[in-house]
């Protein structure tokens, strides 16, 4: 790249900024100037520092894609005049995949197959026809991809890639002097490695003396002023953020401090939850996937719902994933979970939830006679709101079922209006705060951006696994920022670290295999075919780009922490500290040490251990996050013998207890209870669970504490429920039987006897506790065979023995019952 000035990171870079701003105005303090920053993070925090020291005149700043779309958007060949988004270059793959999926035909259908070929082609935008056929030329797999994206690039004939835009801005600056009269002299800031339509603009604006480039190289070795280590991730957070108080004790603004992390998904949500839990102010730019939040698992869960079958688990599971609400109030999440439960509804279509929750329905208005007959009105009165809410389930499902019925129209604007309309009918958006609003508004946005795939190539045949990819797809970008830039701490990923100096850096992460993280070759183009065209990068170059920004983040500090936790709680094993971070230790030490000689170290000034929570709790150095920590470290200090809340008492002696070798009050032993018993009767059934086990005794008789099986897991009948069914079947058959004498039985009696057994199994096959039916129908059979076998080996006995049936369920201890 030519005149393009290297200069170190940090204020070396800034300095150099300041000076070729200062020179595209030598002539006119009001001249325009155009500064392409790194990332847009790093161009608000330039305006903010170079406002601060000399103010700024007539100077914009802008990325190198806004610079591209001002100076070519209108050079883009027409009729070419759209830009191919995302949601449309995954709908083109699909349906090339559709057309004719080759070596890929048995993974066609699989999201992730789309979603893999979508950035493969990205890359191949940027390489030349020349190139594309040398890539093809061994064949295998690399052909295929590139047959695939002949295909790709076919079906999206009328759009323009980012690449062929960033061609036209060269054009236009080759040719189109006019345009620079707004955007002035460039200069492009650390500009780091650039794809090769990204690069051609930037040679066309230096060259054309339109422009010129800053760039930085490190001096000497990156080193941490000082290294962290924590037991685990989550008190890794914890620790970073003690520490940020005091960095805010000891004066350093929020908006000075940088909190970077390699890991997205694991590092932005604790960072964010533990800053907000310690009132410190912070913004996260990118934010969480749409997918994640609640509008957006809202959308997710209703179009995973089969209209024709809702299945419970898909039902609750979407009900518990975000606010939902049934006309103008929420759903009675528990209460409905409950009953469908008692119903033994484990899905099916609503004629199915119909029966069910009619036959429990019928089932507690038998409880709520009996229950008013004896006086229990409390009981009564709650029978009577399960009754209620039994009828509201049945009618939202009913409801739910007709509603996600699919648009008969062809095409995705008939499919992105029906899926809008349903979002917004049933996700409760009363209580909403203004954070939360926009990011309804954004998956709103992206369903109406899903519209316009209906241009490429006439409205599509839309079915529901295509809708629900491309509405996963679109629901994959970022929620809006909770709050603007310079608001409090900065939490982002490392990769945006360069071009951003602040005074109290923290990277976060620093384990080997994480940061950097393990050298993985792309499935489907390796390194192998990359290498015989030069505009596609290896596998080795992103690790390259996270080393520039790890250095950055470094040199564009006044104080920086590198933070290793030793453990992953969520794997189960240890971690090796990164070979970065043995990097700045062996600088500190004066010599190359390795993972072993640095967990013997200890008393060095740069290394600050964090062996527990514990440990942290009692450092009277570093600020407690919240007020559960502040209670906690009160206790820890004021030792074990002071007065502590009954409550902890209590848990910690029933912790002590249980896991003594005696059998203690919390194991079941009831003995300091007996005179509390007095004259209350235990069943036999009872008595044989204390005998057995004491413990689950304490649970079940003691505390109610019941196990719930989940219709969804019924798979056949169980051992109890078949017990029970023999158990009713013959006591009400013996009872319209009894006094009868001994004898044979008839072929009556076998007969009513197989229609009470009916009765029975009909119930709980009503209470879906029966499992499919092709394994019920067998055991149904034999179920009542064994029951005929049961009265022909009785009646034998009968005769033998000379007896005959007096009574069944006899009480115990009971008045009228048996002594």
């Amino acid at each position: 790249m030519a005149d393009t000035d290297t200069v170190g990171f940090g204020p070396a870079a800034v300095a150099a900024l300041q000076s070729a701003i200062d020179g595209a105005k030598a002539l006119d303090p009001l001249a325009p100037v155009t500064v392409v920053p790194p990332t847009n993070f790093a161009g608000l925090w330039l305006r903010r520092r170079l406002s601060r020291e000399g103010g700024l005149a007539n100077v914009r700043f802008m990325s190198l894609a806004r610079l591209a779309e001002f100076l070519g958007a209108t050079g883009v060949e027409s009729p070419r005049s759209r830009p191919r988004t995302p949601a449309v270059a995954a709908e083109a793959v699909r349906q090339v995949l559709a057309a004719d999926p080759g070596m890929f035909e048995r993974v066609a259908a699989h999201p992730s197959t789309a979603e893999s070929l979508v950035a493969s082609f990205q890359e191949l935008d940027e390489v030349a026809p020349g190139d594309l056929a040398a890539l093809a030329a061994p064949g295998g797999r690399a052909a295929e991809i590139v047959r695939l994206y002949g295909e790709f690039r076919r079906s999206t004939a009328a759009y323009y890639s980012r690449p062929e835009l960033f061609l036209a801005a060269v054009r236009a600056t080759e040719h189109g002097a006019g345009i620079f009269r707004d955007i002035g002299h460039v200069v492009v800031y650390l500009p780091g490695r650039l794809a090769p339509s990204r690069a051609a603009l930037v040679d066309a604006l230096v060259r054309s003396r339109r422009g010129q480039v800053i760039n930085a190289s490190p001096v000497g070795a990156p080193v941490a002023g000082r290294i962290l280590t924590t037991t685990d991730i989550d008190e890794e957070v914890r620790t970073v953020v003690s520490l940020i108080l005091a960095d805010l004790e000891q004066g350093c603004a929020a908006d000075q401090i940088a909190c970077y992390y390699p890991i997205e998904e694991i590092y932005q949500p604790l960072l964010t939850e533990q800053l907000r839990a310690a009132g410190v102010p912070f913004n996260a730019p990118g934010g969480t996937p749409l997918a994640s939040t609640p509008p957006g698992r809202a959308l997710l869960g209703l179009l995973a719902l089969d209209p024709g079958s809702i299945s419970r688990a898909a039902l609750v599971g979407w009900l518990s994933a975000a606010p939902i609400r049934d006309g103008s109030r929420a759903v009675p999440l528990r209460t409905w979970s409950r009953i469908s439960r008692d119903a033994g509804v484990a899905g099916g279509p609503p004629e199915r939830w119909d029966v069910a929750l009619g036959s429990y329905r019928q089932d507690q208005e038998r409880r709520l006679l009996q229950a008013r007959h004896d006086g229990r009105d409390g009981q009564a009165d709650a029978i009577d709101r399960s009754l209620d809410s039994a009828s509201q389930l049945g009618q939202f499902v009913a409801e739910l079922a007709e509603s996600l019925v699919p648009p008969a129209a062809p095409g995705w604007r008939a499919w992105t209006v029906w899926a809008r309309s349903l979002l917004l009918h049933y996700l409760d958006q009363r209580d909403l705060q203004p954070p939360e609003v926009a990011i309804v508004d954004a998956v709103v946005a992206g369903l109406d951006d899903l519209a316009a795939l209906d241009d490429l190539g006439g409205p599509a045949a839309v079915d529901p696994g295509a809708f629900q990819q491309a509405a996963r797809q679109m629901l994959s970008r970022g929620t809006p920022p909770e709050f603007p830039f310079g608001h409090g701490v900065l939490v982002a990923p490392l990769r945006l670290a360069a071009g951003i100096g602040m005074e109290s850096t923290y990277v976060l992460g620093a384990v080997e295999g994480v940061l950097p993280s393990t050298l993985r070759e792309d499935p489907l183009l390796s390194d192998r075919d990359r290498a015989r065209v030069p505009s596609l990068p290896l596998s080795r170059t992103r690790l390259d780009d996270l080393r520039k920004a790890y250095i950055s983040a470094l040199a564009e500090t006044t104080a920086s922490t590198l933070s290793y936790p030793v453990g992953n709680l969520r794997r189960g094993r240890a971690q090796l500290p990164s070979r970065w971070l043995l990097e700045s230790a062996s600088a500190h030490v004066g010599r190359r040490i390795d993972s072993e000689e640095f967990s013997r170290l200890h008393s060095e000034p740069w290394l600050l251990r964090s062996p527990s929570l514990s440990a942290r709790l009692m450092d009277a150095h570093l600020p407690l996050i919240d007020d559960s920590e502040y209670e906690l470290a009160a206790m820890r200090r004021s030792g074990p013998a002071a007065a502590i809340r009954e409550s902890v008492t209590l848990g910690m002696e029933a912790l002590r207890e249980h896991h003594s070798p005696g059998l203690s009050r919390f194991d079941g032993n009831l003995a300091g209870l007996v005179s509390a018993l007095g004259d209350s009767v235990a069943s036999p059934t009872r008595l044989e669970t204390y005998a057995r086990c004491p413990f689950r005794y304490y649970l079940s008789s003691i505390l109610r504490v019941a196990e719930f099986e989940e219709p969804e897991e019924v798979r056949s009948l169980s051992a109890l429920d078949r017990g029970t069914i023999v158990h009713d079947t013959l006591d009400q058959f013996y009872k319209e039987n009894a006094g009868r004498p001994p004898g044979p039985w008839s072929r009556a009696d076998r007969e009513r006897i197989t229609a009470i057994a009916l009765e029975h199994c009909a119930r709980f096959e009503q209470l879906g506790r029966t499992g499919g039916p092709a394994l019920w129908n067998i055991e149904r059979s034999r179920l009542i065979a064994d029951l005929v076998d049961y009265l022909d080996a009785d009646a034998i006995r009968s005769e033998q023995l000379g007896t005959r049936f007096y009574g069944g369920e006899i009480a115990f201890g009971e008045p009228g019952g048996w002594p």
